[in-house]
C-alpha cells in the first residue's frame, strides 16, 4: 500500500485537513495505476516564495512555479535505511500558482491541486514532458488518472 505524506509548507494552503488528505489518496491512486502501490513519497503545498527559492536553487529559474518533483533517485542504490525503501521522492506544489490556475481553466482550487499532484507522481515514474511528444503522453496519462480518480471519489 502507498504510503503519502502531505505537510503543508512556509505559507500553508487555504485547505482542510480532509482536503489535504485528498491529494494523498491522489498521489497514492496514481501510483497503483501505474503498478507502484508500495510508493512512498511527500507532497509539500507551499505559497510562491518558497517555491520559486526551490525552483532557482535546483532549476536555474528564479520565478515560481506550480509543481517540482524530486526523485530520490534511492532506486537500485548501494545502500538504503529499511525505512527508506520505495521512496519515490518528494512533489512541491505552489497553491497560490494552482489558485491562479484553477481560476484561468475554471475549475477549483482542489481540482487544480489533484491535477499537479498527479503530475508530479508522474515526474516521480519517470514521465516527461520537456519534449512535445513526451508532453503529450504525459499530459494524456495525467487527464486519464485525474478522470478517474475523480470519477472513484465522486467529485
Amino acid at each position: 500500500m502507498a504510503r503519502i505524506e502531505v505537510i503543508p509548507g512556509e505559507v500553508p494552503p487555504p485547505l482542510k485537513k480532509k482536503e489535504l488528505r485528498i491529494l494523498a489518496k491522489a498521489a497514492a491512486f496514481a501510483l497503483n495505476q501505474e503498478g507502484k502501490g508500495k510508493g512512498k513519497l511527500t507532497i509539500v503545498v507551499t505559497g510562491d516564495e518558497e517555491i520559486a527559492r526551490l525552483n532557482a536553487r535546483f532549476k536555474g529559474s528564479e520565478s515560481p512555479t506550480d509543481v517540482l518533483a524530486f526523485y530520490s533517485g534511492e532506486e537500485g542504490g548501494f545502500v538504503s535505511a529499511p525505512e527508506a525503501r520505495n521512496y519515490l521522492g518528494d512533489v512541491v506544489i505552489s497553491w497560490q500558482r494552482a489558485e491562479e490556475q484553477a481560476r484561468d481553466l475554471g475549475h477549483s482550487l482542489l481540482e487544480e491541486l489533484i491535477i499537479l499532484t498527479i503530475h508530479g507522481v508522474l515526474h516521480l515514474l519517470g514521465y516527461q514532458d520537456e519534449e512535445e511528444g513526451d508532453r503529450e503522453r504525459m499530459w494524456a496519462r495525467q487527464e486519464e488518472l485525474k478522470q478517474l480518480f475523480l470519477a472513484k471519489e465522486g467529485a
